[in-house]
């Protein structure tokens, strides 16, 4: 708390638990911060990371404030719905992160490092060109598919310039387009659901790293 200047931490993560045990995730590092939430030192305590097997293991191994899935509720990929009910039974708040698939619903499209299939990105950019056509963008449709129609508690968007997060409010503010959703909806049918990684690395034992 003395290097980082505050007298406690509103949230703390346990960030991409999937790379590391998760038994020593629900059995050590939660534990440990559960610990630190009865000294008033941090308020929230969330797992976060990418499959959705490692991150539900987690939450139902031990008791979590807050999930953080990433990339798993937006116009391309929505399974993080099927997991909300069951999470938000359990009294732990969802958290929807990266609405744009890491930049692959953009205009601008995935980064050279992004590590979705061709399938995938190329069915990302046919459905950009599209919003194009019809004088809007993916960014935008996609922002507000997610944020509009989300099963989550709050949906997180990274943004580089307060000009984006400006532009972004502005965005959420308007009625989405339900007809080029449809069509947006119907170019990437094919991939709905398809995620970043191996579906045997997405579904391995949850209880080992990935």
């Amino acid at each position: 708390m003395v290097r980082l200047g505050v007298g406690h931490i509103d949230v703390i993560q346990c960030y991409d638990v999937e790379f590391v045990s998760l038994e020593q995730v629900a059995g050590e590092a939660i534990p440990a911060l559960r610990a630190l939430q009865g000294t008033w030192l941090v308020q929230w305590v969330v797992v976060t990371g990418y499959p959705l097997p490692a991150l539900l293991h987690a939450a139902r191994q031990v008791p979590v404030d807050t999930v953080m899935s990433y990339c798993h509720y937006t116009v391309q990929d929505r399974r993080l719905a099927a997991g909300a009910a069951s999470v938000a039974a359990s009294g732990v708040a969802l958290i929807n992160a990266s609405p744009l698939a890491m930049g692959a619903l953009t205009d601008r499209g995935a980064p050279p490092c992004h590590p979705a299939t061709a399938q995938v990105l190329n069915r990302c950019a046919k459905a950009a060109a599209r919003c194009r056509e019809r004088g809007s963008s993916l960014a935008r449709l996609a922002l507000q598919f997610s944020v509009m129609t989300s099963p989550c508690v709050t949906t997180v968007v990274g943004s580089a310039s307060p000009a984006n997060v400006k532009r972004d409010v502005e965005w959420i503010g308007e009625q989405i387009d339900a007809d080029l959703l449809a069509e947006v909806e119907a170019i990437l049918e094919p991939v709905r659901d398809i995620g970043w990684i191996s579906g045997r690395a997405e579904n391995q034992d949850p209880g080992r790293a990935s």
